[in-house]
């Protein structure tokens, strides 16, 4: 049965977390498909998650990263729109609500962003987190003409249609997968609109900095196999 809204969530080990996320979205999405893929989690994730007899589930035997995560809750979902939360709050559904106000006409993606219209002092998050994020920014626009202010905020949704004609061999799997979705939409002409909605910075992420050079490398990857 077809579904308005899809929600992904992907999980590693978010047993501190997920029941507070999964309570928060089921509240305030009360028809949309919930989708959980736990990555390979090790803790109490699942045995949290199955309470929730409304929420499909995907186990991963093994950690493979967000992305592919992403990936499998998107080929799963049924919504015509569909898009994921991260695990970690820092984006209250409420709001999260407003962003998807946004997703019509000829706009195939919005994105959360806690960097567009807002200036450094602005944002907050920690100063060495803000440096890491414009450095990062500034590498995506040199090297695949992102023009957008902020590709690693956990909300983005787009439509199902769009996914569907960008879903092949996709080349990241981590954290890094959220620059190939964009970068794929946006040479198909796909509109994405980045938008701002207030947010939480979360001490206890599940991202690591010494992932960094991974994801440049992947992001080397990216421009090279598309060139």
């Amino acid at each position: 049965m077809k579904t308005k809204l899809s929600i992904i969530v992907p999980a590693l080990n978010e047993e501190k977390r997920i029941n507070q996320a999964l309570k928060s979205i089921t509240e305030e999405f009360k028809d949309a498909e919930v989708i959980v893929v736990s990555d390979g989690s090790t803790d109490k994730t699942t045995e949290i998650v199955r309470k929730y007899v409304k929420i499909k589930l995907i186990e991963s035997e093994k950690t493979e990263g967000k992305g592919a995560s992403i990936v499998k809750g998107f080929r799963a979902a049924d919504g015509e729109v569909i898009g994921f939360l991260d695990a970690d709050g820092s984006f209250k559904p409420k709001d999260v609500k407003e962003l998807l106000k946004q997703l019509r006409g000829d706009v195939d993606c919005v994105v959360a962003s806690k960097w567009v219209g807002k200036r450094f002092h602005e944002v907050g998050e920690t100063t060495f987190r803000k440096i890491s994020s414009r450095a990062w920014n500034m590498l995506l626009r040199a090297l695949l003409g992102l023009d957008l202010c902020d590709t690693q905020a956990g909300a983005k949704f787009l439509k199902k249609k769009a996914f569907e004609s960008i879903d092949t061999e996709y080349i990241t799997a981590g954290f890094e997968y959220d620059v190939e979705l964009l970068y794929r939409l946006k040479r198909k002409k796909y509109k994405i609109k980045e938008v701002y909605i207030p947010f939480e910075d979360v001490a206890e992420s599940t991202f690591r900095y010494g992932k960094t050079p991974t994801m440049f490398l992947s992001l080397l990857r990216i421009w090279w196999n598309t060139k």
